[in-house]
């Protein structure tokens, strides 16, 4: 799956209160064998903007490996 997008996403309530960004997601799953798949998400987050967002590049990629086994 490529260019799935999600708007208005908390990046840390905690840290960031009211720090909304965008992402644009790519995924990438492999199956492996009936019981387990690998890949990898890459979610590319940016629009930075708030006043209350920390000081960040224009964008900042967020990437994830995957491994999944069946239980």
């Amino acid at each position: 799956m490529e260019g799935a997008e999600a708007t208005d996403i908390e990046l840390d309530a905690d840290g960031y209160p009211d720090c909304l960004v965008g992402s644009e997601i790519d995924i990438e799953l492999l199956i492996v064998d009936g019981d387990s798949l690998q890949g990898q998400a890459i979610l590319r987050t940016e629009s930075f903007d708030e006043d209350t967002c920390p000081v960040a590049p224009e964008t900042c990629d967020i990437v994830m490996d995957i491994v999944a086994e069946r239980q």
